[in-house]
């Protein structure tokens, strides 16, 4: 259960090749599945969840997955792979979120105006990231355009949203493209003065679930 070639740190930094690939298989080998995850560069994270995810208990699973989704940079470019993740079945899909992120989400509405900022029209409904801050949707639309960008509103209800998610300071929320209710696409002026404050995800501060068991030592 390897993915050989596939973004092991190369001794860049503070570890070296081998203590890392040490580490990866150590990981591996005591179902401590964070540090096998993590032992990849982040563009190939998300291949190395899928590698294990049939070997996980439900409680690491979504708990880990909620990790490996705030580290992505970009999760439209792997959307079928995170669309078969999140539509998993599996229970204590509560556990994607932290205890704050939890008493937030319970603390919502039942029915929710959630936005999405775009670029590209075509990709305006593809997506599973969106947020409850409509000044948030329009910077992710602005940054990268370079023609006027498009404001998606939709409508979802709460029990249909998979994650709420406040590390990043985005007021993130998940949902399948199949679950909104209603929607509208706009064009809205292409503005680079527009700022929002950014936030930075420390995985390190967030709950994990794990399947790690240390082993006790003979006496």
């Amino acid at each position: 259960m390897r993915l050989e070639g596939h973004g092991i740190w190369d001794g860049e930094g503070y570890w070296s090749d081998r203590e890392v690939k040490a580490w990866a298989s150590e990981s591996l080998a005591d179902s401590e599945w964070w540090g096998y995850v993590w032992s990849y560069k982040t563009p190939w994270r998300l291949d190395a969840f899928l590698t294990i995810e049939n070997h996980m208990s439900d409680r690491a699973y979504w708990s880990l997955l909620g990790h490996v989704w705030l580290d992505c940079e970009d999760p439209h470019q792997r959307l079928r792979h995170w669309v078969r993740l999140w539509q998993s079945s599996r229970p204590h899909q509560e556990l994607v979120m932290h205890e704050e992120e939890r008493n937030a989400f319970t603390a919502l509405p039942d029915r929710l105006t959630i936005y999405r900022g775009v670029h590209i029209k075509k990709s305006a409904l593809r997506g599973l990231l969106w947020t409850l801050d409509r000044q948030r949707a329009e910077w992710f639309a602005d940054r990268r355009a370079k023609r006027r960008p498009y404001l998606v509103e939709a409508e979802v209800l709460k029990s249909d949203v998979r994650a709420h998610f406040l590390d990043r300071g985005e007021a993130e929320i998940v949902v399948l493209p199949n679950r909104l209710i209603s929607h509208t696409v706009k064009n809205i002026p292409l503005n680079k003065a527009l700022e929002v404050e950014k936030a930075y995800w420390q995985p390190g501060k967030r709950f994990l679930f794990t399947d790690f068991e240390p082993q006790k030592e003979a006496a």
